[in-house]
C-alpha cells in the first residue's frame, strides 16, 4: 500500500514519511472504529488512537530502538512470527 494514497492527518503522515526515509517500512492502516493498525515487517505493533500511533511512530526512529527493531526485524525476515497482542 503506498502512503500517498492513503488520507492521514499531516502529522501523521509526516512521521510514516519520516520513518520510511529512516528505513523503517511502518505500515499504518485505519480500521473503522477510527484506530489505527500499526505493523513494521512481519512485526505488529498494535491497535493505535491517533494520539498513540504518533507517539508509536516518534519512538520507532528514537535511538534506543533502533537496534532492537533492525534485530527484529532480522530475525523475522525469513519466517512470519506471530507475536500475542495485550488484551
Amino acid at each position: 500500500m503506498s502512503i500517498a494514497n492513503c488520507k492521514y492527518p499531516p502529522k501523521v503522515l509526516n512521521l510514516i514519511e519520516k520513518c520510511h526515509e529512516s528505513g523503517y517500512p511502518v505500515r499504518c492502516d485505519r480500521l473503522p472504529c477510527g484506530y489505527y493498525q500499526v505493523s513494521l515487517g512481519y512485526e505488529e505493533l498494535g491497535e493505535w488512537s491517533e494520539l498513540g500511533l504518533l507517539g508509536v511512530l516518534s519512538g520507532l526512529r528514537h535511538e534506543f530502538y533502533c537496534e532492537r527493531l533492525l534485530t527484529t526485524l532480522t530475525n523475522t525476515a525469513s519466517a512470519k512470527v506471530t507475536i500475542p497482542q495485550p488484551v
